[in-house]
C-alpha cells in the first residue's frame, strides 16, 4: 500500500511539474489563437465592406449604360 502511495505521489508530482512549464505555452497559444480570431473577423468585415461598394459600384455602373443606350 506505501508503494501505491509513493507511484500516486510521484506521478502527482510529475503531473504538477509539467503542468508549470507547459501552462505559459498553453496560455500563449490561447492568446495568438484569440489575436488570430479577431484578425480574421475583421478582415472578414471589410472583405465583405468592399465587395458590398464593388456590387453598388457594378449597379450603379449597369444603370449609367442603360441610360447612355437610350442617348
Amino acid at each position: 500500500m506505501a508503494s501505491l502511495e509513493a507511484e500516486i505521489a510521484k506521478w502527482r508530482t510529475t503531473a504538477r511539474t509539467v503542468w508549470r512549464m507547459e501552462r505559459p505555452k498553453v496560455a500563449s497559444a490561447t492568446v495568438s489563437f484569440t489575436e488570430a480570431m479577431k484578425s480574421n473577423h475583421q478582415l472578414s468585415s471589410k472583405i465583405c465592406s468592399v465587395l458590398a461598394k464593388l456590387l453598388r459600384i457594378r449597379l450603379g455602373g449597369d444603370e449609367l449604360l442603360e441610360c447612355c443606350k437610350d442617348l
